[in-house]
């Protein structure tokens, strides 16, 4: 167990999985050593050049198909991100409305960020439905069980989320969590239930993270073949072009607030979408990075 400050402990596990297996153990030793003192802002960094250039070592067919995980693992992780960063910008200018929706050029950008969103959201759950097949046929040659082991945390927890989401909602429209004082619209919410879905999106954090790494993990244990990764990159077109629509769409919508002034006191949705923009920057550069590879010649002749 290390004794490293949790803030730097977080920036270490941001790391890609393939830099930390090869790199983690002498990384944390080396800070351990010198003092984390002042190494925030360059494990920060580090952890972001790591996921745009990742260290694949020398030319060659393994060096493409490391490539192609690398891609694969990067934009799988912004959209994890960006679905969950999604929600909060959604709620942030949903409920209530902010003010610039209520303009038709605010409506307009609101609607293709919405669009996008749902088409990234779709396009990547159907994509990761086929790497989970494609994985499931793969593991028998490496080993079943053991390939597959990182994601029974995972899915017990998705299990747990979804369960308790379904019971927070059913108490939601029950006597037990809220209070009518003459009309709907003076419904009061009781604070201990709002404390309970307070509690539920704080356990949205883990279940990100984990919802991160997991998958990233069996994919580099299974070690997919060149042309299997070359058709998941191939699909990967449209949540990237989602994701790009996301990130720069909510930036133009808060640009929109601010030349109108209609930027709300807690500006939350444009914090959102500072984070959206930035993950659809690092998606769009490692995509466009592996692009030669994916596309130089026929995917069937791999």
């Amino acid at each position: 167990m290390t004794s490293l400050p949790g803030v730097t402990r977080t920036l270490l596990a941001s790391y890609p999985p393939s830099f930390r297996a090869r790199y983690g153990a002498e990384q944390v030793a080396l800070i351990e050593d010198v003092g984390a003192k002042g190494t925030t802002l360059d494990l920060a960094t580090g952890s972001l050049r790591a996921w745009l250039r990742p260290a694949l070592g020398p030319t060659g067919p393994e060096r493409t198909r490391l490539r192609l995980t690398a891609t694969i693992s990067t934009v799988w992780v912004m959209w994890v991100a960006a679905f969950f960063g999604g929600l909060v910008w959604f709620r942030a200018t949903g409920d209530p409305y902010v003010r610039a929706l209520n303009s038709p050029w605010g409506f307009v950008i609101y609607r293709w960020i919405k669009a996008g969103w749902m088409i990234g959201v779709i396009a990547t759950a159907l994509i990761v439905a086929a790497a989970f097949v494609i994985t499931l046929v793969a593991a028998r040659r490496t080993g079943f069980a053991q390939a597959l082991r990182p994601l029974r945390g995972f899915a017990l927890y998705v299990a747990i989320m979804c369960l308790s989401m379904w019971l927070l909602a059913l108490v939601r429209h029950s006597h037990y969590a809220r209070t009518l004082t003459g009309t709907p619209s003076t419904e009061h919410i009781r604070t201990w239930y709002l404390i309970a879905l307070g509690a539920w999106v704080l356990a949205l954090i883990p279940l990100a993270i984990v919802g991160a790494r997991a998958p990233l993990v069996v994919l580099r244990h299974v070690e997919l073949p060149t042309r299997e990764l070359r058709l998941l990159a191939a699909a990967g077109t449209i949540p990237v072009l989602a994701l790009t629509v996301v990130g720069f769409g909510s930036v133009t919508f808060s640009v929109y607030e601010f030349a109108t002034r209609q930027v709300e006191s807690l500006p939350i949705d444009v914090v959102a979408a500072v984070g959206l923009v930035l993950v659809s920057i690092v998606a769009l550069v490692s995509y466009v990075r592996v692009m030669p590879v994916t596309f130089r010649s026929p995917i069937s002749a791999d």
